[in-house]
């Protein structure tokens, strides 16, 4: 088996030429971005994308993944408008040529048992995926606390509602 390892270089610097610098330094041709300047990389227009992307094309550095907030707002967050956002940045990913999208299934209230929120999180994940595919991107879900797939038995329901989820398991959430 072969493996690709790629990084978040967003933890080395804000500027996306130090980005480069560090991944070069080690080694690294995989970026998985997340962050440029002082905001999440979705949040770039697309003017601002297609300079990201010839910067990291210019200097052999491949965004094999997007490291996207998609899925961390409230489960009773205004879902409509996070959708449009999804749509910029799986539109982004098609400028990166990135293959796969990093993304979470909703904060729920703490008082509150998730069970309740089961149906609606599986329906928006199924939207969620069969979006991505539209873009030919893989939507892959990570555990993270405080969302529905905080419980490995919830992430289970989630993928075995949603196979064509690609799943990543961060172990310090």
């Amino acid at each position: 088996m072969k493996y690709q390892l790629s990084a978040f270089a967003d933890e080395s610097s804000s500027d996306i030429l130090q980005q480069v610098d560090a991944l070069k330094r080690n080694g690294y041709s995989y970026l998985e971005i997340r962050s440029v300047g002082d905001k999440s990389f979705n949040r770039l227009t697309i003017a601002e994308t297609k300079e990201v992307a010839k910067i990291l094309a210019d200097n052999g550095i491949i965004v094999k993944s997007l490291g996207s907030n998609i899925g961390k707002i409230k489960i009773d967050g205004d879902f409509d408008a996070h959708m449009e956002l999804y749509k910029h940045t799986l539109e982004q990913g098609n400028i990166f040529g990135s293959e796969m999208i990093r993304l979470f299934s909703f904060f729920l209230p703490e008082d509150q048992d998730p069970a309740q929120y089961k149906n609606l999180v599986l329906d928006r994940m199924g939207l969620i995926a069969e979006t991505a595919k539209q873009f030919g991107i893989k939507a892959c879900h990570e555990n993270e606390k405080g969302i529905y797939g905080a419980a490995a038995s919830r992430c289970l329901e989630i993928h075995q509602a949603v196979p064509e989820l690609g799943g990543i398991f961060d172990p310090a959430n």
